[in-house]
């Protein structure tokens, strides 16, 4: 740097570059002439770089590399020994925790299996090294920004984008504090009477408990309604000290997915009104073989939505309760638990020509070669009607093969048929008819 007289003017230059330029009327300003101006200026200029050399120069820069390249190292050990520590922390709980911890159980049910709490050791240990990562890495950034003044302004951006949050959050949790010690009980008692209500209903469903006029399978469905209504009382209870319950967005939220769930759920919900009402109708259980409209098989599921069937064939029919209630049910095995079993019958027609007596003795001797047919009570024949040309029988005979009921029909049509050729008596002579049992 030098100072160049000219006719006008005093130039601080810098090789040929002019930094400066002081006239006549700065040096009256100031009170001094424009060469003792140009003077002063001059030494602040050259301290001034001699300073900004000192924080941006070549050495400075050294300096910073080194200093970042050793706190990128400690923070890669930190992150070495913070893995390290965990996998220490695992393997002892793998090893140890067994033996230290027992399962607890409450007479036949098991409450809470060392399996569980090992697992759930096992996953804090996962999020308390994700923690300690991050905290690690929340001092070490600003740190390693703060190093270099060029990107100094960062640490604060850095540390406000971080901070406000948590402190906003800190903020409102003791403001909410109260309510959330209010939710906190309201949650927990209501959890208790949960559970015991949930080890009343086991004892009904396994019938260790009886209660008169209420039937083992109604235990769980009326278990799930009064949680329900439970659940849906806390709900309104604790919903006003819910933080930001009455800001509008919340209730706006709020009628939006009552809206979408009060348009779309119709048919939902006819389906589990349904499901409800078979469930105390108690049209069938699982297990029955039944049949719904034209559809029959066995019940392997009844949820509270559809009923699942099982057909002869192996298939899986899914009936929508809605439905059921409105179309006619037929239980087979029903009759069975409450009477001698189901009857099965078909109808023959044969010319007046053909005694009565032979015919009925007949439609009996194959009823009664039937394995699949029960001796106890007896078969029957019923005349159903005297049409113009012949006379309409029915065979009548009981079972409490159910679930097989076409092999039943099968079965006694092939031993009526084997009677009738055995006596030379050719069903196609007369008028043969097969009605499907109702």
């Amino acid at each position: 740097m030098h100072i160049f007289e000219g006719e006008y003017t005093t130039d601080i230059m810098c090789g040929e570059v002019v930094l400066l330029r002081v006239s006549n009327l700065d040096g009256l300003w100031n009170g001094l002439s424009r060469q003792k101006l140009a003077e002063h200026y001059m030494v602040i200029l050259t301290r001034e770089i001699t300073l900004l050399h000192e924080k941006y120069g070549l050495k400075a820069k050294l300096v910073e590399v080194g200093w970042a390249t050793l706190l990128v190292a400690v923070q890669i050990l930190l992150i070495f020994l913070t893995v390290r520590f965990i996998r220490y922390l695992r393997r002892c709980i793998l090893e140890n925790f067994k033996g230290r911890f027992k399962t607890l159980a409450f007479r036949e049910y098991t409450i809470l299996h060392f399996h569980q709490v090992q697992h759930f050791l096992l996953v804090m240990t996962r999020i308390l090294q994700v923690l300690l990562i991050i905290i690690q890495l929340f001092i070490s950034l600003p740190l390693l920004f703060s190093i270099f003044p060029e990107t100094e302004i960062f640490t604060w951006h850095l540390v406000r984008y971080v901070w406000t949050p948590l402190r906003d959050i800190m903020i409102t949790l003791v403001h909410v504090f109260p309510n959330l010690v209010k939710i906190m009980v309201v949650i927990y008692l209501v959890w208790l009477m949960l559970r015991g209500m949930r080890y009343i209903t086991e004892e009904i469903a396994v019938g260790r408990l009886k209660i008169e006029k209420f039937y083992p399978d109604w235990a769980y469905p009326t278990y799930h309604i009064i949680r329900i209504f439970v659940i849906a009382f806390t709900l309104v209870v604790v919903w006003p000290w819910l933080p930001g319950s009455e800001s509008g967005i919340f209730k706006g939220v709020s009628i939006f997915v009552a809206a979408l769930f009060s348009l779309g759920s119709t048919t939902i919900i006819g389906n589990l009104i349904s499901g409800i009402i078979i469930t105390y109708m108690r049209p069938f259980l699982v297990g029955d073989y039944v049949r719904i409209d034209d559809r029959e098989g066995v019940v392997i599921e009844r949820s509270a939505f559809t009923t699942r069937l099982k057909d002869i064939k192996g298939n899986l029919i899914t009936v929508p309760n809605n439905s059921i209630l409105s179309q006619q049910t037929v239980n087979y095995t029903a009759a069975m638990r409450h009477g001698r079993g189901t009857i099965v019958h078909s109808e023959f027609t044969f010319t007046y020509k053909v005694p009565r007596q032979t015919i009925e003795s007949y439609l009996l001797e194959g009823a009664n070669r039937c394995a699949l047919l029960l001796k106890v009570p007896e078969p029957f024949v019923l005349v159903t009607a005297l049409d113009d040309f012949y006379t309409r029988y029915e065979i009548n005979a009981y079972t409490q093969e159910t679930e097989i009921l076409y092999e039943v029909y099968s079965d006694l049509h092939k031993h009526i048929i084997d009677v009738f050729h055995e006596h030379d008596l050719d069903p196609t002579s007369s008028h043969f008819v097969k009605v499907s049992h109702v």
